[in-house]
């Protein structure tokens, strides 16, 4: 377990290192099938000594030869949620994998946040608007004043391109200036590499990037096959097994920057022992962890 562990943290490192976070909670999926090929105590001090009050990791065990017992203490351990699943329980799947949820929506109910975020801009199915960003706010039963019950959220999809307008073209308050961000453009990707010319093969369909530049297909932003060794490299395109994302233009780039200040607002909650117990309870009916509140409700 632990190399996995190790994995995920060098992952979660590099989203804080390049930006790609809001700095409020960390949500990690542990599943396993079967038992660790080392001392899981060893994945615990890994997790002990990395983790603080915004980490939270829930744990899964999926059928009959997963070590329930181990994962269980793993996540007594941490802080964590423990889950079963049964073999072929695929409704149960589903209903574990989403157990974060309530954890989140436990943080905006607790802060009684109303904030708007917007996502990353997609393209629209079928493409007929160009870049869409999905608006989200949360939705609250406000009956009782003090505790907030989370219901859900509320969502409308907003083509780019009447953002912009909006937006302007105003630098002011962001991190990066429109100067840096064209120096950042070198190479035809995000991270550096030239685009193959001619063609390239992915999910069984053919595409030329001498003929029709980067393609959106399958991925949120246009991309392209890139050189072996550069970019993303994960053996799915053909000729070079590699890819990456294409450069954006300086003003759709802008405003990307400025939804990702907009949405990266954070109120720092902390979870309660008692929130913590009752959710485990949920999460693991027939577990426990030792030294664990008795009077919650």
């Amino acid at each position: 377990y632990g190399c996995a562990i190790e994995l995920a943290q060098q992952i979660l490192k590099r989203t804080w290192t390049e930006g790609f976070t809001s700095g409020c909670q960390t949500v990690t999926l542990f599943l396993t099938d079967g038992a660790p090929s080392d001392d899981h105590h060893d994945a615990i001090k890994l997790i002990t000594d990395f983790n603080d009050e915004t980490d939270h990791i829930f744990y899964y065990t999926l059928g009959r030869s997963a070590p329930r017992d181990v994962m269980r203490e793993m996540a007594c351990a941490t802080k964590g949620i423990y889950t079963h699943v049964d073999d072929g329980d695929e409704v149960g799947l589903k209903k574990a994998l989403s157990g974060y949820y309530k954890l989140l929506s436990t943080f905006i109910a607790q802060t009684q946040s109303e904030h708007v975020s917007y996502s990353e801009p997609y393209s629209s199915i079928p493409d007929i608007f160009g870049p869409v960003t999905s608006a989200v706010v949360p939705v609250f039963d406000k009956s009782d004043s003090d505790n907030w019950k989370f219901l859900g959220v509320a969502a409308a999809d907003i083509p780019v391109c009447q953002l912009e307008s909006v937006i302007g073209q105003s630098w002011e308050g962001l991190d990066s200036t429109k100067e840096e961000i064209e120096e950042q453009f070198k190479g035809d990707t995000s991270q550096g590499c030239d685009c193959l010319p001619g063609e390239f093969k992915y999910d069984g369909r053919t595409f030329d990037y001498s003929k029709d530049g980067c393609t959106a297909y399958d991925w949120s932003k246009p991309w392209c096959a890139t050189p072996a060794g550069c970019g993303i490299c994960d053996r799915q395109v053909k000729p070079s097994g590699c890819w990456d994302e294409c450069h954006p233009s300086a003003e759709s780039e802008l405003v990307e920057l400025k939804l990702q200040k907009l949405s990266n607002v954070c109120t720092p909650s902390t979870l309660s022992e008692c929130t913590l117990h009752l959710l485990r309870q949920e999460a693991d009916p027939e577990g426990g962890c030792i030294n664990e509140p008795t009077d919650c409700v």
